[in-house]
Protein backbone atom coordinates (compact mmCIF):
# COMPACT_ATOMS: atom_id res chain seq x y z
CA UNK A 1 0.00 0.00 0.00
CA UNK A 2 3.26 2.48 0.34
CA UNK A 3 3.71 2.87 -3.60
CA UNK A 4 -0.40 3.51 -4.12
CA UNK A 5 0.60 7.21 -5.09
CA UNK A 6 2.93 7.75 -7.03
CA UNK A 7 4.69 11.38 -8.81
CA UNK A 8 6.31 10.26 -12.33
CA UNK A 9 7.08 11.76 -15.91
CA UNK A 10 5.06 10.76 -18.77
CA UNK A 11 6.56 8.91 -21.23
CA UNK A 12 4.29 8.18 -23.58
CA UNK A 13 0.74 9.10 -24.50
CA UNK A 14 -1.78 6.95 -26.43
CA UNK A 15 -4.13 9.36 -27.51
CA UNK A 16 -6.80 6.92 -29.04
CA UNK A 17 -6.75 5.01 -25.85
CA UNK A 18 -6.74 8.06 -23.45
CA UNK A 19 -3.77 6.38 -21.69
CA UNK A 20 -0.21 6.91 -20.43
CA UNK A 21 2.87 5.48 -19.67
CA UNK A 22 5.00 7.57 -17.15
CA UNK A 23 8.58 6.89 -15.95
CA UNK A 24 9.12 6.86 -11.96
CA UNK A 25 13.25 7.68 -11.53
CA UNK A 26 12.46 6.86 -7.64
CA UNK A 27 11.73 3.18 -9.14
CA UNK A 28 15.15 2.47 -11.37
CA UNK A 29 13.47 4.68 -14.09
CA UNK A 30 10.77 1.64 -14.18
CA UNK A 31 7.93 2.12 -16.84
CA UNK A 32 4.60 1.52 -16.22
CA UNK A 33 1.80 -0.56 -17.94
CA UNK A 34 -0.28 1.69 -20.10
CA UNK A 35 -2.61 3.82 -17.14
CA UNK A 36 -5.71 5.47 -17.94
CA UNK A 37 -5.98 8.93 -17.46
CA UNK A 38 -8.50 10.04 -14.56
CA UNK A 39 -10.65 13.06 -16.57
CA UNK A 40 -14.37 13.89 -17.25
CA UNK A 41 -12.88 15.85 -20.30
CA UNK A 42 -10.32 14.94 -23.18
CA UNK A 43 -6.87 16.75 -21.94
CA UNK A 44 -3.62 14.54 -22.46
CA UNK A 45 -0.66 15.51 -20.26
CA UNK A 46 1.58 15.51 -23.18
CA UNK A 47 5.90 13.81 -22.74
CA UNK A 48 7.86 15.19 -20.53
CA UNK A 49 4.75 16.02 -18.13
CA UNK A 50 5.11 15.43 -14.27
CA UNK A 51 2.21 13.81 -13.30
CA UNK A 52 0.33 12.10 -10.44
CA UNK A 53 -0.54 8.25 -10.31
CA UNK A 54 -2.71 6.07 -7.91
CA UNK A 55 -2.32 2.40 -8.24
CA UNK A 56 -4.72 -0.23 -6.77
CA UNK A 57 -3.63 -2.33 -3.75
CA UNK A 58 -3.89 -5.67 -5.38
CA UNK A 59 -0.39 -5.37 -6.62
CA UNK A 60 0.66 -5.51 -10.85
CA UNK A 61 1.06 -2.40 -12.03
CA UNK A 62 -2.86 -1.20 -12.55
CA UNK A 63 -4.09 2.04 -11.74
CA UNK A 64 -4.49 5.58 -13.52
CA UNK A 65 -2.87 8.47 -13.94
CA UNK A 66 -4.55 11.53 -11.53
CA UNK A 67 -3.13 13.87 -13.89
CA UNK A 68 -0.41 16.99 -13.95
CA UNK A 69 0.15 19.33 -11.03
CA UNK A 70 1.64 22.71 -10.50
CA UNK A 71 5.85 22.60 -9.78
CA UNK A 72 8.40 24.19 -10.51
CA UNK A 73 8.64 23.67 -13.91
CA UNK A 74 4.67 24.35 -14.39
CA UNK A 75 3.81 27.15 -12.70
CA UNK A 76 0.36 28.83 -12.61
CA UNK A 77 -0.16 31.21 -16.02
CA UNK A 78 -2.77 33.32 -14.07
CA UNK A 79 -3.25 34.62 -10.33
CA UNK A 80 -6.00 35.33 -8.24
CA UNK A 81 -9.69 35.05 -9.18
CA UNK A 82 -9.43 33.75 -12.12
CA UNK A 83 -10.75 30.42 -13.98
CA UNK A 84 -8.86 29.65 -17.13
CA UNK A 85 -8.31 26.65 -19.31
CA UNK A 86 -5.72 26.26 -21.42
CA UNK A 87 -6.49 24.65 -24.53
CA UNK A 88 -3.43 22.52 -25.94
CA UNK A 89 -0.78 25.44 -25.25
CA UNK A 90 -2.33 27.17 -28.20
CA UNK A 91 -5.29 28.84 -26.86
CA UNK A 92 -7.67 29.31 -23.88
CA UNK A 93 -11.09 30.39 -22.38
CA UNK A 94 -10.22 32.85 -19.40
CA UNK A 95 -13.11 34.61 -16.86
CA UNK A 96 -11.92 37.17 -14.67
CA UNK A 97 -14.15 37.25 -11.56
CA UNK A 98 -13.74 40.94 -10.55
CA UNK A 99 -14.78 42.35 -14.18
CA UNK A 100 -16.96 40.21 -14.93
CA UNK A 101 -15.02 39.70 -18.68
CA UNK A 102 -14.77 35.98 -20.09
CA UNK A 103 -11.68 36.26 -22.95
CA UNK A 104 -11.80 33.25 -25.56
CA UNK A 105 -8.14 33.56 -27.22
CA UNK A 106 -7.17 31.29 -30.43
CA UNK A 107 -6.16 32.15 -33.76
CA UNK A 108 -9.75 31.97 -35.37
CA UNK A 109 -12.93 30.98 -33.35
CA UNK A 110 -15.90 29.73 -35.07
CA UNK A 111 -18.95 29.53 -33.35
CA UNK A 112 -22.04 27.67 -34.69
CA UNK A 113 -25.83 28.54 -34.15
CA UNK A 114 -27.76 31.10 -33.72
CA UNK A 115 -26.12 34.95 -32.01
CA UNK A 116 -28.06 36.10 -29.73
CA UNK A 117 -26.25 39.74 -28.20
CA UNK A 118 -27.57 41.79 -26.04
CA UNK A 119 -25.59 44.74 -25.04
CA UNK A 120 -23.61 47.12 -27.12
CA UNK A 121 -20.68 45.20 -29.50
CA UNK A 122 -17.76 46.81 -30.26
CA UNK A 123 -15.35 45.89 -32.95
CA UNK A 124 -11.64 46.51 -33.47
CA UNK A 125 -11.44 45.63 -37.12
CA UNK A 126 -13.12 44.67 -39.95
CA UNK A 127 -16.41 43.14 -40.42
CA UNK A 128 -17.19 40.70 -43.52
CA UNK A 129 -21.11 40.12 -44.03
CA UNK A 130 -21.32 37.00 -46.50
CA UNK A 131 -25.11 37.44 -46.54
CA UNK A 132 -27.85 40.25 -46.01
CA UNK A 133 -27.70 42.18 -43.43
CA UNK A 134 -30.35 44.37 -41.40
CA UNK A 135 -30.50 46.85 -38.92
CA UNK A 136 -33.36 49.18 -37.50
CA UNK A 137 -33.28 52.05 -35.28
CA UNK A 138 -30.39 53.75 -37.24
CA UNK A 139 -30.58 57.38 -37.11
Amino acid sequence: MRDAIRIGIVSSVDYTNGTVQVLFGDRDNSVSKDLYVLSFEYDMPSAGDYVLCAFLPHGGGEGFCLGKYFNNENKPIETGNIFRKDIMDEAYVKYEKSTKTLIISADNIRLDGNIDINGDLVVSGNINALGSVTASNIP
